[in-house]
């Protein structure tokens, strides 16, 4: 199994590829595309998958026949119309959200508003005292939902889901770090420690919405 530390993962971060290994393994879990071949596209007929543009992106996982969507909603309170219309408006199927404050848990009125009928929602409110945070996944309850267990991260919010689809499973990673902060070395440890979790979990496919940063 291939593991890297975190200045390994920082050194990635260069103009150059990195190592043919390298390169193999991310290939095959989806995680990296050759800059030569360009981007996937977003097309029904292409079969490739499709990366989420920043807020409010709505672009269809082609290969899943998943509509995908984010929305950083900074306070979910007063934006339950929206984030429930925004949903059924684009026909998505998924869509992760970050700082869902003041929510502080899953029986919270805010997220029961934001979601539309046939869908279900699972979260994860900021543990502590400080204002702002906090991460959900809106979904269809058609699909099948498993949360998957995450090891603890002090600077980082995460919640990760698996969705059973039937053409097989999808994964969702929903991640916040706040923007005010910088980054740190703990912060590349903890994210080394999620990444590794992915690598040994069967799931074929790793779909993710963006770490926030402002």
């Amino acid at each position: 199994m291939l593991t890297y530390l975190p200045d390994e993962l920082r050194s990635l971060a260069v103009c150059r590829p990195p190592a043919r290994s390298v390169r193999k393994r991310l290939f095959t879990l989806h995680l990296w595309w050759p800059a030569r071949r360009g981007r996937p596209c977003a097309s029904p007929t292409t079969g490739h998958r499709a990366d989420l543009d920043p807020v409010a992106s709505t672009k269809q996982s082609a290969d899943r026949g998943l509509s995908l969507g984010w929305l950083n909603v900074q306070s979910l309170r007063n934006k339950t119309v929206t984030v429930e219309k925004t949903i059924t408006e684009q026909s998505l199927d998924v869509l992760p959200l970050t700082e869902t404050w003041p929510h502080v848990d899953s029986s919270d009125d805010s997220l029961r508003l934001a979601t539309p009928e046939s869908y279900a929602v699972v979260d994860v409110p900021r543990q502590s005292s400080r204002q702002g945070g906090g991460v959900a996944i809106i979904y269809r309850k058609h699909l099948r939902c498993s949360i998957l267990p995450m090891p603890f991260c002090s600077t980082m919010e995460i919640i990760a889901v698996q969705l059973t689809t039937s053409v097989g499973p999808v994964i969702i990673v929903n991640i916040y770090r706040p923007g005010s902060e910088r980054p740190t070395a703990l912060f590349f440890d903890e994210l080394a420690a999620v990444l590794e979790t992915f690598v040994l979990n069967p799931c074929r496919r790793l779909e993710r919405s963006r770490a926030r940063r402002h």
